[in-house]
């Protein structure tokens, strides 16, 4: 079993967004982003960095850098019917999690006082 836990300024996470022409594309599946323009930019923002937030988590959990930023297109954060976020790993960080013999994945991701935070949770 491996824990991975991340936090991040949704400020900074809007403000790069802003910035960068590309972040969205690298870091986020095309699913997330589709998501994410459906809202006002304050709430796309928030999304985002939940999103970005578990993505680092997971890669923390399976101690991987992260050499390839678009690697963290192979974590997607998915919405469940209940409306609960949920993991599907693809790709090289599915792998990884496999040779650790991690086969089931669980995520929580809240937002407060302007921060998003998530905890994985990998066995």
């Amino acid at each position: 079993m491996r824990i991975g836990v991340d936090i991040t300024s949704i400020s900074q996470m809007e403000h790069s967004l802003q910035v960068s022409e590309t972040l969205a594309a690298t870091v986020f599946t095309a699913s997330e982003r589709s998501v994410a323009a459906r809202a006002s930019a304050h709430r796309a923002a928030e999304f985002l960095a939940g999103r970005f937030a578990a993505k680092e988590a997971v890669v923390k959990a399976l101690r991987l850098g992260i050499e390839d930023p678009q690697m963290m297109q192979e974590v997607e954060v998915r919405t469940a019917d209940d409306g609960s976020p949920m993991l599907s790993l693809y790709g090289r960080v599915r792998q990884a999690a496999l040779d650790c013999g991690l086969s089931e994945w669980q995520v929580s991701i809240s937002h407060e006082a302007g921060s998003a935070m998530a905890v994985v949770l990998l066995s």
